[in-house]
């Protein structure tokens, strides 16, 4: 785990040295929290059933340091899905040319009568 910048005033959050905060005592950031409550709509019971490790102090301190600082948090959020995207493209070269030849040996094992 990296170390500790400062405590953030929050129960249960600590904030580390890339400016991400975090539930003390996990890998678990804030930031995937407030996803799972605001993208995929769960409740915090349901964030806790998720995620077992989790209890409902921490998901309430993740969201309460959320709404006090939404706009640090879902500058992070995007950060990570135009990461996500930009791995995407860059990759997508290498998994288009790879369904090609995964399709290409299966025509040669169903011509060979290996797959039917």
């Amino acid at each position: 785990m990296q170390p500790i910048v400062s405590d953030t005033g929050y129960r249960h959050i600590l904030m580390m040295k890339d400016g991400r905060a975090m539930i003390a005592g996990t890998r678990m950031k804030v930031e995937y929290i407030v996803a799972a409550a605001n993208h995929q709509k769960l409740s915090p019971e349901e964030i806790c059933k998720y995620w077992p490790a989790l209890n409902m102090g921490q998901v309430h301190s993740a969201l309460a340091y959320y709404y006090d600082h939404k706009e640090d948090v879902e500058r992070l959020i995007k950060e990570g899905e135009e990461f996500v995207a930009e791995m995407r493209r860059q990759n997508e070269p290498f998994q288009s040319e790879f369904a090609k030849r995964l399709k290409a040996r299966a025509e040669e094992l169903r011509k060979a009568k290996v797959l039917t």
